[in-house]
């Protein structure tokens, strides 16, 4: 017997690396000089068509970045989307479910995030937190949609985010 779910599963890996040179101040000896700075990111994205009106996808982004030999920051991304989109019916609705543990700003993680019709949308992530992400739409005419979106972010290793005029005075964000 073979379960229906894992018989349409869609695999892919990335893995992305790369070095270059960066002027970094080296505290040690009280002087400037360059270093080499090497990173390596990476992507496993699996994805379903579980019915003919449910999809399903679960990603997950990695980062490590080093500068001369020792890892200086390191991050993860774990998303889980779902997409309903009944049969001869004019609404859709996604969620998602995205968890993020990252190191510092240096590692951070860009991440795609369903929008509305026309727009784009890409994250980045650092600190540690959970994003919630619930949207929807629905036909009306065939020249006449309607739709919604609505995220928030809640970040538990920090009190507030961002800085000066910009900075909300609490863990999360909508």
């Amino acid at each position: 017997y073979q379960l229906p779910l894992l018989s349409k599963l869609d695999f892919e890996i990335r893995i992305k690396g790369g070095e270059n040179m960066v002027m970094e101040s080296l505290e040690m000896v009280g002087a400037r000089g360059v270093i080499p700075q090497s990173y390596l990111n990476g992507r496993l994205l699996v994805t379903s068509q579980v019915t003919e009106s449910v999809e399903w996808a679960s990603r997950v982004d990695f980062s490590r970045g080093k500068l001369d030999e020792v890892v200086v920051g390191t991050g993860v991304v774990v998303a889980q989307d779902f997409k309903v989109k009944p049969i001869n019916k004019h609404f859709t609705l996604f969620f998602r479910v995205l968890l993020f543990d990252v190191d510092d700003e240096g590692s951070r993680i860009y991440v795609y995030e369903p929008d509305l019709l026309y727009s784009y949308n890409s994250q980045s992530y650092e600190g540690k937190g959970v994003r919630l992400v619930l949207g929807g739409g629905y036909k009306v005419a065939s020249w006449i949609t309607i739709s919604a979106k609505i995220g928030r972010t809640t970040y538990s290793d920090r009190e507030s985010i961002g800085a000066g005029a910009d900075e909300i005075r609490s863990n999360h964000k909508s």
